[in-house]
């Protein structure tokens, strides 16, 4: 239950904000059930094959690599993503800019702070 929290929020939390506090309308995976089912088969497909590869010694070889290389194109994607939106609320460019950095980094600054973890954008 914690992993699949930790990935909603992940997955989540930079949508979460945007439409909440900025939008003002109901967040986007409430309404939509392919979310919440799409982190649910995943958080399922990693408790069946985690346990193989920690055996397999792969999972802890490629892990910080792999959740690096999933940050670095969810980021600007997610960004993307609520810029797109916020030009359609018709909010200003200078709002624009920091909805979609809410939007691409929210999540992952949520997951860091869920872990006990210094956020990771703070540590550049």
């Amino acid at each position: 239950m914690g992993v699949f929290v930790i990935a909603l929020v992940s997955a989540t939390g930079g949508g979460f904000i945007r439409d909440g506090l900025f939008l003002h309308r109901t967040p986007v995976f409430v309404s939509d059930p392919y979310y919440l089912l799409v982190v649910l088969f995943v958080t399922a497909m990693i408790a069946v094959l985690g346990p193989l590869l920690v055996r397999l010694k792969l999972l802890n070889k490629f892990m910080s690599e792999l959740i690096t290389l999933i940050d670095a194109v969810g980021t600007p994607g997610f960004a993307i993503v609520g810029m797109q939106m916020a030009l359609s609320a018709g909010i200003s460019l200078p709002g624009v800019v920091l909805i979609g950095g809410v939007n691409g980094v929210g999540g992952g600054v949520l997951r860091d702070l869920l872990l006990g973890d210094m956020p990771a954008i703070f540590n550049s």
